[in-house]
């Protein structure tokens, strides 16, 4: 993985390829599988979740309005008995302290094309492989932003090339979970943001500054951490929101103290609160409505709901839930975003997890 003139080598945990046929990671087999992906008929459902997912999102988003009824709103003395607060786990990765070997410290820069020939070279040189050796294997790498799109010029630099020491083509590099929820997220913040310089706009902006937090348009070197805490404070409001409706408490502000209820009552209370802002047939109803404010807003719910969804079930480490949300943002290759991205880096990957989040 490189980050800079640095990097590591991460060896992968023998038990998240128990069960599969050594030959499917050779090189051979990559190559092959992307000279197939060519001939892949593409069509609608293989990007629709299937109803098994459609279950679980809603149980996630049902999981989302339960942490907010209960960190804000409501107690009660039978917890066990709520909507859990996570979702069900799907495929998640065992806690277990990775294996990972620095290497040294390397003066070549991969901010350009001959640099990151340079880091190749001096790879070998501290793994004490031949050249030979490091090519004729699949090296699956991941790197920044500048690192891949300066390995992709680089690589179209030196084709056609009948010579694999020279031809890069044994090199899959990608970006991280993180990469790619920076990228979506941010064209879904940006999407739903509007314009803060106009007074009259009730874009997600209007939520910021209700709660004091800085209002400013998103640039495209937004700090990361920066835009999913917004989002995530954004959501929570609406939700606050949406909650104090249906259960017709006033929503002028939040009662001093947690109001003490049942089991039961909170339960119903976030029952209705999806079907009312997150069910199928509000939504539908919601768009024939000559104002678009309603709409607007569970759309936004459900946007953000993605977003929310994909960070939580990285820190959980579920390779399933996150493959979930993957399946709903792959097809927002379509929308506006960081132009530094290349083109193929919609793709949600996962890292080593250490039972407080994926490795950084």
């Amino acid at each position: 993985m490189f980050h800079g003139t640095w990097g590591y080598v991460h060896t992968l945990d023998p038990t998240l390829i128990e069960g599969h046929d050594p030959k499917d990671f050779l090189l051979d087999s990559y190559k092959q599988a992307i000279k197939d992906s060519a001939k892949l008929k593409i069509t609608p459902p293989i990007f629709m979740p299937t109803f098994e997912e459609e279950i679980h999102f809603c149980a996630a988003i049902k999981s989302q309005i339960a942490q907010v009824m209960m960190t804000y709103i409501a107690t009660t003395d039978d917890p066990k008995k709520l909507v859990p607060l996570e979702p069900p786990t799907i495929d998640q990765i065992t806690a277990k302290k990775p294996q990972i070997t620095m290497l040294k410290l390397m003066l070549a820069s991969d901010r350009c094309a001959e640099g990151v020939g340079k880091i190749f070279s001096d790879i070998i040189d501290q793994t004490y492989l031949t050249p030979k050796q490091f090519f004729s294997e699949l090296q699956v790498m991941e790197g920044n932003l500048g690192t891949i799109m300066n390995l992709e010029c680089l690589r179209s630099q030196r084709k056609p090339s009948g010579h694999k020491e020279e031809s890069l083509g044994n090199i899959f590099m990608l970006l991280g979970a993180t990469h790619t929820l920076w990228n979506i997220g941010q064209a879904i913040f940006l999407k739903h943001f509007e314009n803060n310089k106009n007074q009259d706009d009730l874009g997600a902006w209007r939520t910021l500054q209700a709660l004091g937090l800085p209002s400013e348009k998103p640039a495209v070197k937004k700090d990361f951490t920066l835009m999913l805490t917004s989002m995530q404070k954004i959501h929570e409001a609406t939700l606050i929101h949406c909650l104090l409706l249906v259960m017709g408490i006033p929503q002028n502000s939040l009662p001093n103290e947690k109001l003490k209820l049942t089991a039961k009552s909170i339960n119903h209370a976030i029952d209705l609160c999806y079907t009312r802002f997150f069910g199928c047939t509000a939504l539908q109803n919601a768009e024939k409505s000559d104002s678009p404010k309603l709409f607007n807003l569970m759309t936004r719910l459900r946007d953000f709901a993605t977003v929310i969804e994909a960070n939580q079930a990285m820190k959980a480490g579920d390779i399933g839930r996150l493959l979930n949300i993957w399946r709903r943002c792959s097809p927002t290759c379509s929308l506006p975003c960081n132009p530094t991205f290349p083109p193929c880096h919609t793709k949600w990957t996962t890292r080593s997890f250490c039972g407080q989040g994926f490795l950084a």
